[in-house]
């Protein structure tokens, strides 16, 4: 299942990939990577602290997409495959 995501970072549509919720409505700990150690939510994706925090997961709670920092772009990033390239 895929939604039509706008980045208010960047002001780009992106077509991104939505996890897959696991029988009480919560991502499967399988499609969290080993290396993330903390999960925060918020009430939109502007709530979010700036900066971020490397290997940590923001999830708005308004879309419920989870993000990440990246520290190389100073902006969140949304985690997918399509928009990662599967990396995390």
């Amino acid at each position: 299942m895929s939604q039509v995501f706008f980045n208010p970072f960047s002001g780009a549509a992106q077509n991104i990939a939505l996890p897959q919720l696991d029988s009480s409505g919560q991502i499967s700990g399988a499609m969290i990577p080993d290396d993330f150690d903390d999960v925060q939510a918020f009430p939109t994706l502007e709530d979010f602290p700036n900066p971020g925090t490397v290997a940590r997961i923001y999830f708005p709670q308004d879309s419920n997409i989870p993000h990440r920092w990246d520290p190389d772009t100073l902006s969140y990033k949304p985690i997918s495959s399509d928009t990662d390239g599967g990396e995390f």
